[in-house]
């Protein structure tokens, strides 16, 4: 397994795991790299899961919408 491999299993396991398995995994790194990591599952997320990225888009669109027209 390639650490890109390694780094989306973990992301994966982190967002669809219990919060102890959370809490578990988020201990395994130092405060700097839990950032970088929360950034990456953010992200992975974001890409990967359909619903969750048109919901995001359309929450920015209908704030940038508003901000625009009043």
């Amino acid at each position: 397994m390639t650490q890109n491999e390694m780094a989306y299993e973990i992301a994966n396991r982190y967002l669809n795991g219990s919060e102890k398995e959370k809490e578990i995994i988020l201990s395994c790194f130092t405060e700097e790299e839990k950032e970088v990591f929360l950034k990456f599952t953010g992200f992975y997320k974001l890409f990967m899961d359909q619903r969750y990225y048109d919901a995001v888009k359309n929450a920015v669109c209908g704030q940038l919408l508003k901000e625009i027209y009043g």
